[in-house]
């Protein structure tokens, strides 16, 4: 038969590649996040082969399936089975293959490949398409498999009537170390044949071999890609597999400078295209230093940066190494730019001093990659205090936020404020304040803080509050101060965790007293839950000087009030008991609880305010049937015959609505003989609000034993109307 050219033609594929399908299982514990679909589908391709017999172009009975770039000069790899057998055996053969590939994110536009090489033991291939822009492109793992691993397969299965179904299904795998085969177990349908095998990280493992033919199986094999690497090398240069000794990160850039503030590096970092890398430390060492470090007094407190990273370091250490706080990730092929700033401390430094610096990054496989090494002198840092801000000028401002006075740096916090900067900014920026070493910059932070109510630095506040008590501070006064700052913040952000621990603290006996009293009040003027608890606790624990705030504060967050509606803040103590009882809720009733359990004398008082408020809560047989109100019947009568004619009364008016006829008369005749007219009062009117006309006579008598005098005052009035009230009943 006579050769024919090769047939190289650009046309639509079958209906078949329109649909893709991504088998995906859940990855491996521990494994990084998968890639997102969209990427995936723009590194692969559905591929049909035909074969031109001498008569016409005919579709070979195994010649669907899937490749993938390898390289962005459009290099694909796919299994070889999709090719004719005898193109297989005999390579001349291969021109009279047309193979047409089409990519997974692309309705329309197909292409046409040619083969560069086939390998002569593994089901595998590499072909070559070409156009004007790089492919999107897998990189490939040279690393086998040494436990069992969830993995991703991507292919273009077809169905029986020709239909394209979406499959969702599990991929589980094992290799060993220097294996020629992976095993798979799942069932695939034909068209993932070539297809790539992926871990998690969205790198290839391995290639998909002949799958149709094992469609009935639960297991099949793939060819690992660390099988594969001699062979891709000398056939395609351009997809440079990198040598064992060349899979590092490289330092491609580097500069640096001395700003108005700080001694900063820019580092661009680049990684091979098969292996991604972490930055994990960065190292600062000095050498050829000269001077002397034995000197007490320091020359400056540091530098403080908003760059990506910030390292601390005594200049008169040999080393210093630190975590890169987040680790920076960088995917294969991919290029890093980043920036470290240093923050010398040059304690103990006197005269003039000089050192070279040299920083250096490590990464997690061990690679550290350095920078020349420059020269720092006492001079350089000495230019740094000559600083003015400029309020209006951003990076002026962003500047002096790292300045190593603290008074400009504070003033660059009360800038910042006011300047147009994201939420996300403000955070970050206020958040680092939070840990400067200088008080006042401290301050003007938590201030800023509570101006834009940046509720996200709660918990960052909450745990210097816990570092400030725990401190022994020599300055009690700074300390205590900026205690109170901590708690005024707590209590004025939204946020439960701080203000729970601000409650906390107060109810600490070694919290101190004047910020505890402070918190109180901010609290409760803040409107906020969680006040009923405090209170309940400051009652429980026994801190007399607790509460009378508490119960103020009580009612000003209309814990209870806004039960029933009320919405007044009075500021006496009585008030507040009132708006305690009209709330009737559960807390409240706690509340009241723990407040009548107190046995102290000084407790009376609060007690009768309590049944007073009760008393009046509800008229007549609505209120005696409360058992709520019930409850209180002891109460009530264990403050009858108190020495105090405030705690007297209220109690009689209580126990005379809620006790029963015969201990209510009991209780009325000793009210009518009482010392104090304001008892007797109580007593008159509790006698017509029950109905005791057995009452009668006494309150007949009394009238009649009554001065002139008193008869028109408000003893007589009260004794005229009860009377009456029992003529009509």
């Amino acid at each position: 038969m006579q050769k024919k050219k090769p047939i190289f033609r650009v046309g639509l594929l079958l209906p078949l590649f329109g649909s893709f399908l991504l088998i995906v299982c859940e990855p491996a514990r521990g494994s990084e996040p998968f890639v997102d679909f969209d990427i995936l589908r723009r590194r692969t391709i559905a591929i049909s082969v035909e074969f031109n017999d001498g008569i016409s172009l005919k579709p070979v009975e195994h010649g669907l399936g899937t490749g993938f770039f390898i390289h962005p000069n459009g290099y694909v790899l796919t299994a070889k089975h999709i090719l004719p057998d005898e193109a297989i055996k005999d390579p001349s053969l291969l021109t009279e293959c047309q193979i047409l590939g089409q990519i997974g994110d692309r309705a329309s536009n197909s292409l046409s490949l040619t083969v560069v090489s086939i390998h002569p033991d593994h089901d595998a291939m590499l072909l070559q398409t070409v156009r004007d822009e790089p492919f999107s492109y897998f990189a490939l793992s040279m690393e086998g498999l040494s436990q069992v691993v969830s993995l991703n397969a991507i292919g273009f299965p077809s169905g029986t009537d020709g239909k394209i179904r979406a499959v969702l299904a599990p991929l589980r795998a094992a290799l060993s170390e220097g294996s020629k085969r992976g095993e798979v177990n799942a069932r695939l349908e034909g068209g993932f044949s070539g297809g790539p095998v992926l871990l998690p990280s969205a790198k290839v493992v391995g290639i998909i071999e002949q799958s149709s033919a094992l469609a009935e199986r639960d297991t099949y094999e793939f060819v690992p890609a660390l099988s594969l690497s001699d062979w891709l090398r000398p056939y395609t240069p351009m997809v440079s597999l990198p040598k064992p000794e060349d899979r590092r990160p490289r330092l491609v850039d580097r500069s640096c400078k001395f700003e108005p503030l700080s001694l900063r590096y820019d580092f661009v970092v680049e990684t091979p295209p098969t292996d991604a890398a972490l930055l994990s430390q960065i190292r600062v060492s000095t050498a050829n230093t000269t001077g002397a470090f034995g000197c007490l007094s320091a020359t400056g407190l540091g530098l403080r940066s908003t760059a990506e990273y910030v390292v601390p370091f005594y200049v008169s250490d040999p080393e210093t190494v630190v975590p890169a706080d987040q680790p920076l990730a960088v995917e294969a092929g991919k290029y890093a730019r980043f920036g470290v700033t240093l923050r010398p401390d040059t304690l103990g430094a006197c005269g003039d001093w000089s050192t070279d610096v040299t920083v250096s990054l490590i990464f997690n496989d061990g690679t550290m990659l350095s920078a020349p090494a420059e020269r720092l002198t006492k001079n350089m840092l000495a230019k740094l205090p000559a600083y003015s801000l400029t309020e209006n000028d951003v990076n002026n401002v962003l500047q002096a936020l790292r300045h190593r006075r603290p008074a400009t740096r504070a003033a660059a916090v009360t800038a910042f404020v006011v300047m147009d900067f994201t939420r996300e900014s403000q955070r970050r920026v206020l958040g680092a304040k939070l840990k400067d070493p200088a008080w006042v910059v401290r301050s003007q932070a938590l201030s800023a803080i509570r101006q834009l109510m940046l509720t996200e630095l709660a918990p960052d506040i909450a745990n210097l509050l816990k570092l400030r008590l725990t401190e022994v501070s020599s300055e009690r006064d700074v300390a205590d101060a900026e205690i109170g700052q901590i708690v005024h913040t707590l209590c004025r952000l939204d946020a439960f965790e701080g203000r729970d621990l601000v409650i906390e603290m107060c109810l600490n006996p070694d919290f101190p007293y004047r910020e505890a009293e402070s918190a109180i009040g901010i609290l409760g003027s803040s409107d906020k839950q969680g006040t009923v608890e405090l209170l309940i606790d400051a009652l429980s624990k026994r801190h007399d000087w607790l509460t009378g705030q508490a119960a103020t504060m009580y009612v000003q967050t209309h814990k209870c009030a806004d039960e029933q509606g009320g919405n007044s803040k009075p500021a006496r103590y009585s008030d507040a008991l009132k708006a305690i009882v009209h709330g009737r809720s559960s807390q409240c009733k706690k509340f009241i609880d723990l407040l009548l359990s107190r046995t102290e004398v000084e407790f009376d008082l609060h007690k009768a305010e309590l049944l007073r408020h009760v008393s009046y809560l509800t008229p007549g047989d609505t209120l005696a049937q409360d058992p709520f109100i019930l409850s209180l019947e002891a109460q009530a009568k264990s403050l009858l015959n108190h020495k105090e004619l405030l705690v007297r009364a209220p109690a009689l008016r209580l126990y005379s609505q809620v006790s029963s006829d015969d201990m209510c008369v009991k209780a009325i005749r000793a009210g009518l003989t009482d010392e104090s007219e304001a008892v007797q009062i109580v007593a008159v009117e509790a006698a017509a609000d029950r109905s005791l006309s057995s009452l009668k006579p006494d309150l007949e008598k009394m009238l009649s034993e009554l001065p002139m005098a008193k008869k028109s005052g408000q003893l007589g009035m009260a004794l005229h109307n009860s009377l009456n009230s029992l003529d009509s009943n």
